[in-house]
């Protein structure tokens, strides 16, 4: 993950620090430095010690200089990144569980409120119906009973495409992008610019078309929210072996001290790795945010 803060990218050494640097090239950076600490002891040895060399004696501080001048590599490159991974997994995990209660208590008040007032009325008014005295009177209270019920079938499909959108399953990723956006727009938020260059017959793995959407959902969502923004760009594109997937919005930004911290942010980079994506942000305050995903896809791996 890179966070591209005012437009200026992190050294290579903040990028090895960070947990999700590769393995291979921290490995790669440990060894060069053992062998050029290697050399420099070796070189050292046959400079300042002259005459017959005690094998041990100079195997011990042949060890010892090693591992006093490797440990600080090994701190910053290895451990600080470990103590740093999982410390802000454990931090994810305590906000996904906070989340999910979160969810389960929002969809239980839409049951209860909703779903539950509709069932309710419905209930009634059936009973209406059968305490009626004329056939005219009946069928004006089963109408009415009709309405309700019809008025439930709406709040379970709303319910429902919040938690799994059939659009999703039934017509691919780029028609559900589509339902998202409309939806954002009928309720009087900001200008959305949808651009999706997708083969409409092609569809993806189910796991990459959830994870694209729910990544294009949540940053649509911090965007209306959070960022007071007035016009959202989407861009959905498949190129040179990958998924492309740019979302960018004039609001109000994110300090760059806060990234780190975005649970939203945090989530995001969490689907997107979870597919072995990348994820660069840049975000400036009072100009706006830009969030770049890349999910590499399965057929083009070798």
């Amino acid at each position: 993950m890179i966070f591209r803060h005012r437009g200026r990218y992190p050294s290579m050494l903040d990028r090895l620090r960070r947990p999700s640097a590769q393995p291979f090239r921290v490995f790669a950076v440990v060894l060069a430095i053992v062998s050029f600490l290697e050399c420099l002891i070796m070189l050292a040895f046959g400079a300042l010690l002259q005459g017959e060399r005690h094998p041990i004696a100079e195997a011990v501080l042949d060890t010892t200089l090693l591992t006093t001048m490797l440990a600080p590599a090994l701190w910053f490159l290895v451990v600080r990144p470990i103590q740093k991974l999982s410390s802000s997994r454990g931090q994810l995990l305590v906000r996904l569980f906070e989340a999910q209660e979160e969810e389960r208590g929002r969809i239980a008040r839409d049951l209860h409120d909703e779903l539950g007032q509709q069932l309710t009325a419905m209930l009634v008014t059936l009973q209406a119906v059968k305490e009626s005295s004329t056939i005219e009177q009946a069928r004006e209270r089963a109408e009415l009973a009709a309405q309700s019920g019809a008025a439930g079938l709406r709040e379970v499909r709303r319910i429902s495409r919040g938690l799994r959108p059939l659009v999703l399953e039934d017509l691919g990723l780029g028609p559900a992008i589509e339902r998202i956006c409309e939806e954002f727009r009928g309720t009087g938020g900001p200008a959305i610019d949808l651009q999706i260059k997708l083969d409409p017959a092609h569809r993806f793995p189910p796991a990459l078309e959830t994870a694209v959407f729910r990544v294009v959902q949540e940053s649509v969502t911090n965007a209306v929210r959070h960022a007071d923004a007035s016009r959202i760009g989407v861009q959905i594109e498949a190129r040179a072996g990958e998924l492309v997937v740019r979302i960018e919005d004039d609001g109000k930004g994110i300090e760059p001290h806060r990234l780190e911290q975005s649970f939203g942010l945090a989530g995001i980079r969490e689907r997107i790795e979870s597919h072995d994506g990348r994820l660069h942000v840049r975000s400036v305050p009072a100009v706006g945010t830009t969030i770049l995903a890349h999910f590499p896809l399965a057929e083009n791996k070798p």
